[in-house]
């Protein structure tokens, strides 16, 4: 029989490549101090054994010295079925899940739109009625309802960070082919728009750090590596004060738990009067005309849906010019900035930039794995960057509300030469940082 659990159970649902590995560690931390769920249950398309993606250490050692807390599933979260049975089929102590953390979303900037809506809405909305399913069988079973929301807002202004209800933090620009955001977007209205679901997301910043062995500022921190090895100056596209607020991998899986700790408190009415962000339609007619179009948009002519977001970031309010600072510091490189950009770019287009660049990265790149002494056999780390990491995006989150609301003590506060290295310990500890003559400085 069913019941509802007193203590903790966490459904988590993708991610296994990105946040999981962490979220584990926080919550189950070494003895002597107590694990903070009663049980997780991770559920990906990945296969672990062999591995099919990156999968770090920690999620290695808990699935094998915590067999009774932590619970791998194999299955797609874009199937609807796997997911019903992640909450169909209760804990191994006969509980239900009580705290549901939706990671699922494709990232790929690439990608068309029905293959975002597959990926992205489908799968989160698929999640997000299991869970009210759930409370509708069984009333206060779902406590928390977690959804985080990619850096993919256009904000380039040096000048403005931006609150979560300021309407301009959410602009995107389609005819820039960002289709990535648009679909990101009205899947937070999708979900959002399910009724007393005790939903609470999370905007983040530029992830970087433990486990994050993609995304912008890993690339940065690996060209940092490529550079120095070559001996020659590192030069970035675009204004030194575009802003690139940042987030460590580790905070972000604190804040995370503590967004679910303070919507497990309270109604979805007083969530969303405490922290609650107009989410306004994107207006794009080309989700709705398109043949078919998906059945888990909301309708425009519903109008904003209320969402408690918080913003999550750090301290440091990063800049290109503050960034570039901290890898000329831990690689000894001299880092600089393109002056006279569309000289530069003059017969050319951004993707051909990007085609030419990646080429000379990854040659240099080659050339580091090869030599690298101990050998490193596989690693997920490259600098390759797709065409919207060299593209003029920003990233300008004001983190004051989060900070005043969720009251979290950040592990890494600023992006700084300490995190970085931080970073690179970790990864020669999972045996994927190439070991050079010339190593970072310490």
């Amino acid at each position: 029989m069913l019941t509802i659990s007193p203590n903790r159970t966490l459904a988590l649902l993708g991610a296994l490549n990105f946040v999981t590995g962490l979220l584990v560690e926080h919550l189950i931390p070494p003895a002597p101090a107590e694990p903070l769920v009663s049980h997780i249950r991770i559920t990906d398309k990945y296969s672990i054994n062999p591995p099919t993606t990156f999968v770090s250490k920690s999620i290695r050692s808990a699935l094998e010295n915590h067999k009774d807390l932590v619970e791998y599933r194999q299955g797609n979260v874009a199937n609807a079925d796997v997911v019903a049975a992640c909450f169909n089929d209760p804990a191994p102590n006969g509980h239900l899940y009580s705290y549901v953390f939706d990671l699922t979303g494709d990232f790929n900037y690439e990608h068309p739109a029905a293959a975002h809506m597959t990926h992205t809405l489908a799968p989160a909305v698929t999640i997000a009625r299991c869970s009210a399913a759930q409370l509708a069988r069984f009333p206060g079973s779902v406590k928390a309802h977690l959804r985080n929301i990619p850096p993919f807002y256009e904000q380039i202004d040096g000048n403005k960070r931006y609150k979560e209800n300021d309407e301009k933090g959410w602009q995107f620009d389609v005819g820039k082919g960002a289709v990535r955001a648009l679909v990101w977007h009205e899947t937070i209205r999708a979900v959002g728009a399910i009724e007393g679901l005790p939903l609470v997301m999370l905007k983040f910043g530029l992830p970087y750090g433990d486990n994050m062995v993609g995304f912008e500022v890993t690339s940065l921190i690996l060209l940092g590596l490529v550079y120095q090895t070559t001996g020659r100056d590192m030069k970035l596209l675009w204004s030194p004060n575009l802003p690139k607020n940042t987030i460590n991998m580790r905070d972000f899986v604190g804040l995370m738990w503590a967004a679910a700790e303070w919507i497990s408190t309270k109604s979805r009415e007083e969530a969303n009067v405490l922290a609650g962000v107009p989410i306004y339609p994107s207006n794009d007619p080309s989700l709705m005309t398109s043949p078919p179009p998906s059945p888990y948009l909301v309708p425009a002519s519903t109008g904003p849906i209320i969402v408690p977001v918080f913003n999550a970031v750090d301290e440091s309010d990063s800049t290109q010019r503050s960034q570039a600072a901290v890898i000329s510091e831990v690689f000894g490189v001299k880092v600089g900035f393109y002056t006279g950009l569309p000289g530069l770019l003059a017969g050319w287009g951004m993707r051909d930039v990007t085609e030419d660049v990646n080429e000379t990265h990854m040659e240099e790149w080659s050339k580091i794995i090869a030599n690298s002494s101990p050998p490193v056999l596989r690693t997920p780390l490259s600098p390759y960057m797709p065409l919207y990491q060299l593209e003029e995006h920003g990233c300008a989150l004001d983190g004051e509300k989060t900070r005043k609301i969720l009251q979290y003590k950040f592990k890494y506060p600023h992006f700084n030469k300490d995190s970085v290295q931080g970073f690179i310990n970790w990864c020669t500890q999972e045996g994927i940082w190439p070991v050079t003559n010339a190593s970072a400085s310490k």
